[in-house]
């Protein structure tokens, strides 16, 4: 049985990833008076969902390390620096006080410590996020933090589908002009029945969200939410 976690962030993007197989195989259904395109096309994602969310975490995960080298590091560490804009500085300077009394370390990193060093203030700031995620992992307790972070875990693991996820459209669509071919005995669309249109319509739309939408921005932003939720949460901690 999967975890909320698991399903939305883990096997959702695997199941993503074959809406256009069950869109074809809807359409042939209806167009053959037949449920076995339907269930043909369903088969594999409906009897191994575990295995489909491990794959999904899988190609998300080896993406985080490029991603947060070319953000500047972690996000749940950046908005700890002085420098970074994402909180406000005064809440920020709150924050840091309450890390400190929470998790505490020989010196708190200051604006001129944070310059002089900041890979050390970075280190801190590390000690600091591990300590405010290990607790407010409770998903009653904290809720905002436990959406965000499905949010995050969603969006990152969609990217890393992205390139499965052409190939699969591309081959899909090439086995719709393959049928089509074969029961027409033609390789000219103009001859195909109104079924291939529509799926080649259908393709397209899917290839273009794909293709617009999932980018590495798309991850940033929730990334930056999850971070700020986190330290809200944190800031409550006793």
């Amino acid at each position: 049985m999967l975890t909320k976690y698991e399903y939305k962030a883990r096997y959702a993007p695997m199941m993503l990833i074959f809406v256009p197989v069950f869109f074809v195989a809807g359409i042939f259904s209806i167009e053959l008076k037949s449920f076995l395109p339907v269930a043909l096309g369903s088969v594999f994602p409906t009897i191994l969902p575990f295995f489909m969310a491990q794959v999904g975490r899988d190609r998300g995960k080896k993406l985080e390390p490029a991603l947060w080298l070319e953000w500047g590091g972690m996000p749940s560490i950046q908005v700890l620096r002085w420098r970074d804009k994402t909180i406000n500085v005064l809440t920020k300077a709150a924050l840091h006080e309450k890390l400190q009394r929470l998790r505490p370390v020989d010196v708190p990193p200051t604006v001129t410590i944070e310059q002089n060093d900041p890979a050390h203030a970075d280190t801190i700031y590390e000690a600091w996020s591990d300590y405010a995620r290990m607790n407010t992992r409770d998903t009653k307790e904290n809720p905002l933090v436990f959406r965000e972070l499905m949010n995050y875990g969603f969006r990152r693991n969609m990217l890393g589908l992205k390139g499965p996820a052409v190939v699969v459209l591309f081959l899909t669509g090439g086995a719709v002009y393959g049928a089509s071919a074969g029961r027409r005995h033609s390789f000219d669309p103009l001859d195909f029945p109104p079924t291939f249109m529509y799926a080649a319509i259908g393709l397209l739309l899917v290839l273009l969200i794909w293709l617009a939408l999932v980018n590495k921005n798309w991850v940033k932003l929730v990334s930056f939410e999850y971070a700020k939720r986190l330290y809200e949460a944190a800031s409550k901690l006793q």
